[in-house]
């Protein structure tokens, strides 16, 4: 009662506006605070992929001043010809498959960003995957990204 006489003469209406304007307020506040406790998740995997990748980059540099420079093997595939640290980052991106993967699994493959995954996620609500080169049909991914990518998809 003391919040609604309080907001009566503040903002000088009546009881019943203020008890109206209280509830709309309260509304929008636990929706907000819902919204944002719900994105919280997916915010702290995608920071849990940058930090493994920070990770994975400081041990590639560890190991590299270990050894000569011609001692460094590479364990990316041939046709892969991103840097040895971008290499170091995907082998340990797993096989996902394009028509079950979240799009925080599909944002930590190489060469895919935010838009990109989002887009592919579209994608298969669309049309199920059929085959890896279906990926073609995603704005934002040609042929080099594909080669890029295609390691680490699967589409049955």
């Amino acid at each position: 009662m003391r919040w609604i006489e309080h907001t009566r003469q503040h903002l000088n209406v009546t009881a019943l506006e203020a008890r109206a304007f209280l509830i709309v307020a309260t509304a929008l506040v636990v929706g907000y605070g819902a919204s944002r406790l719900s994105d919280t998740t997916e915010l702290h995997e995608h920071a849990t992929a940058r930090r493994i990748e920070q990770l994975l980059d400081s041990l590639h540099r560890a190991e590299a001043t270990k050894a000569p420079a011609d001692a460094v093997k590479s364990d990316a595939p041939t046709h892969y010809s991103g840097s040895p640290t971008n290499a170091a980052m995907s082998r340990a991106i797993r096989t996902v498959n394009l028509n079950t993967a979240s799009v925080s699994q599909l944002d930590a493959l190489p060469g895919v960003g935010p838009a990109t995954a989002q887009a592919i996620a579209e994608a298969r609500k669309r049309n199920r995957f059929t085959s890896v080169d279906d990926l073609l049909d995603v704005k934002g991914i040609g042929e080099k990204k594909l080669e890029r990518i295609r390691p680490y998809v699967t589409a049955p």
